[in-house]
């Protein structure tokens, strides 16, 4: 009896990527994405607040404050009026006005003048002195009524001088007050605000380490959901291997009853010829052997 050839077709196992497909590279770029930008708002916050905190003090504060006050204060030095002091005060003084120089323009040349006069009465007193055309009469009247107008000007001038500064000096003490007021203010602001800042400072640490919390607790989050990705995915690229696993069975027991067929059919049509061309007895002893195989 002829053997019929084998047509059992090889079978072959794919294996599946557990991370392969649009699905779960989604996932797995969703789930590096969120850790990304958790540890970028961990860093800029971390630079942002922690890198200035290590060597931060209150006093710094009033200190950037108070250079920007000796900036305003240097500019200040420059106006008539204003001095400041080595201990860094500011003084005012009201300075000088042109009818104050004026006033002293006037009393010194009225003082020369005064010196002027003695000196010419007393050289013309003891002869020292002669004008042709007066007599000793004469000049010595000139000299009185000259030195009276001359002593009752000095006299009034000398008033309305004396009137003049003290005005002046009650409105430079009144300007001077209000300066030392407008400064003493200024300070208690400086103050103030350096401790305004000092407490913002403070609620801004409070801030910033909610925030780390809660990129910490958002890595947290991150971590997990990128491991129940790739669990899911794991399980999904299981049941997706398991499936194809039982398919190419399937397909082989398909391939296999497809060649039984195929050989049984051959060996009927073989079995059909022998028994057309074989005698009675052969026919009998054939169909007794079928018996016998049966049973």
């Amino acid at each position: 009896m002829a053997k019929c050839a084998d047509s059992n077709p090889p079978t072959t196992l794919t294996t599946v990527d557990p991370f392969e497909g649009n699905e779960y590279n989604d996932l797995r770029l969703m789930s590096e994405s969120a850790l990304s930008r958790a540890s970028q708002v961990s860093e800029k916050a971390s630079s942002f607040f922690t890198e200035t905190m290590e060597h931060w003090d209150p006093d710094t504060f009033t200190a950037n404050l108070q250079t920007a006050t000796d900036d305003d204060v240097e500019g200040i030095s420059h106006l008539p009026g204003f001095k400041v002091t080595p201990e860094g005060d500011v003084e005012y003084k009201s300075p000088m006005t042109s009818s104050a120089k004026a006033l002293i323009f006037v009393g010194v040349l009225l003082a020369l003048l005064l010196v002027a006069f003695l000196i010419f009465a007393i050289l013309a007193y003891t002869g020292h002195i002669h004008i042709p055309g007066l007599d000793a009469t004469m000049l010595c009247n000139i000299e009185k009524w000259a030195g009276v107008a001359l002593c009752g000007f000095s006299v009034a001038y000398l008033l309305f001088a004396s009137g003049f500064a003290a005005g002046q000096k009650s409105g430079r003490s009144d300007s001077e007050s209000k300066a030392e007021a407008l400064t003493s203010m200024k300070r208690c602001n400086l103050r103030k605000t350096a401790s305004d800042q000092a407490k913002i400072m403070k609620k801004l640490v409070k801030a910033h380490t909610k925030v780390q919390v809660e990129v910490s607790t958002l890595a947290s989050a991150a971590v997990n959901f990128s491991v129940m990705n790739k669990s899911d995915a794991i399980e999904n690229a299981k049941s997706a291997r398991e499936s194809q696993e039982i398919k190419a069975h399937i397909d082989r027991l398909e391939a296999e009853n497809k060649a039984l067929k195929s050989r049984l059919t051959g060996a009927g049509k073989q079995l059909q010829d022998l028994l057309s061309s074989a005698g009675t007895k052969t026919k009998e002893e054939l169909v007794g052997n079928l018996n016998d195989v049966r049973l």
